[in-house]
């Protein structure tokens, strides 16, 4: 635990804690929230705390993506996320933002993208930048420089309090997860359409070809 941070996130390890909010037990393996020694269940830590951002919450890297997702929510840090993805080398879109003088202009860009509707906005291919993130399938790391194949989210930011269209967020995955998940995901054409495969080695390439042939 980082001891300089005045808040800290854990999973029980135990049911034997109480919430310091409720009076309430928390139960094993459940999101809870601590001041010092003093424990809290999610909702309850936030009616009466508000972090600046996920960066004052020690252990919050490690976390599953499903529930930092939630906390930044609660947070109220969901455009951060973006802005630290770039920041961090962890932009998904690689070098897009160059094209755009702020921030603001590129979730302009992106919601003209999404009334579009194009299919090529809806999956994303490319190595991973960091070991960061998770696979939305296995729920384990993907490596740095892995192959990662993402299905994107335009719904992410919609109850936000940015009061425009949502820009899609990657949700990404292993190729052999997204492989197993092709017919939930509706990825019903070639690997070789999704936006980043050009960009691939040859070699990456044909094992994400071999992963998603075109004949399933």
């Amino acid at each position: 635990m980082d001891i300089q941070k005045l808040y800290s996130v854990e999973y029980a390890k135990s049911g034997r804690s109480k919430c310091r909010g409720c009076n309430e037990s928390i139960e094993k393996a459940a999101l809870r929230f601590s001041i010092g020694k003093i424990w809290f269940h999610k909702d309850c830590f936030f009616k009466s705390n508000k972090p600046k951002n996920v960066d004052d919450i020690a252990n919050f890297e490690d976390l599953r993506a499903d529930d930092q997702v939630s906390v930044r929510a609660l947070v109220g840090d969901q455009l951060a996320e973006h802005r630290q993805r770039v920041e961090d080398d962890e932009d998904p879109y690689e070098n897009v933002y160059d094209d755009y003088e702020t921030f603001e202009e590129w979730m302009d860009n992106q919601s003209s993208h999404r009334r579009r509707d194009s299919r090529n906005d809806e999956f994303l291919v490319g190595h991973a930048s960091s070991n960061r993130s998770a696979c939305r399938y296995c729920r384990n790391f993907i490596d740095k420089r892995e192959v990662r194949i993402a299905k994107m989210d335009y719904d992410f930011l919609a109850n936000s309090s940015y009061n425009r269209d949502p820009a899609p967020i990657p949700r990404w995955y292993h190729v052999r997860c997204f492989a197993q998940m092709r017919n939930q995901l509706q990825f019903k054409r070639s690997a070789s359409s999704i936006p980043g495969f050009s960009q691939l080695r040859q070699e990456d390439r044909d094992m994400v070809m071999s992963h998603l042939p075109n004949n399933v």
